[in-house]
């Protein structure tokens, strides 16, 4: 869990907002590829403990699924090979098994309808609580 949050979702970050680390056009560029490929590194490590494992932390089902299942979803939003990752890609097809994540999924697509949250400002949305409210 403190790889996935040190170092996994920042260099997401990285990829989605290269102007916060970088004014200037071609390095921005720069950051975002070099973010793709060590974002890619650190799915291809998730897979390899994936392997041979049902969930994260072996037959135990833990909070670190959801996070690891969160990157494998934000790697196919950017059109990162995600299926080449075979033991990721069947460890996501069991998350999306778990009515849970099937409520959250359906909750994030009818909020979403009709937006693209990677476009506009940094925060168009305000949440409260599981509802996410468009701001007037």
């Amino acid at each position: 869990m403190a790889w996935f949050a040190s170092a996994v979702h920042p260099t997401f970050a990285l990829i989605i907002r290269p102007e916060r680390f970088a004014s200037d056009t071609a390095a921005q560029l720069n950051v975002r590829e070099t973010a793709r490929t060590t974002f890619w590194g650190h799915c291809e490590e998730i897979n390899g403990v994936l392997a041979g494992r049902q969930w994260m932390m072996g037959a135990q089902y833990t909070v670190s699924d959801p996070y690891a299942f969160f990157f494998y979803d934000l790697g196919a939003r950017i059109n990162l090979p995600m299926p080449e990752l075979s033991a990721c890609t069947a460890f996501s097809e069991r998350m999306l098994q778990r009515p849970a994540v099937q409520n959250v999924r359906e909750l994030e697509e009818s909020s979403l309808r009709g937006s693209n949250a990677w476009d506009g400002p940094y925060y168009p949305y305000v949440r409260r609580g599981w509802v996410i409210l468009a701001e007037t």
